[in-house]
């Protein structure tokens, strides 16, 4: 999304606050963006935000998922 000249990254799907090293087992999302924790039900943290994006910076590139669902 474009807001006044900036690119603003949103998510239109869940989200939980955690505190400093803390960890969920919430499992939420699409699951072709979920990092292996989440599809696992393993106890993860923020750092899955960043493989998600991975994911989405992938297809923006290459026009496809890296994985197939």
């Amino acid at each position: 999304m474009f807001k006044n000249g900036t690119v603003k990254l949103c998510d239109f799907g869940f989200c939980k606050k955690l505190k400093k090293d803390e960890k969920t087992k919430t499992m939420c999302g699409s699951p072709l963006y979920m990092a292996p924790e989440i599809l696992f039900g393993h106890a993860y943290n923020f750092k899955v935000d960043v493989w998600s994006l991975g994911v989405l910076l992938y297809e923006m590139i290459f026009g496809y998922c890296p994985y197939e669902g």
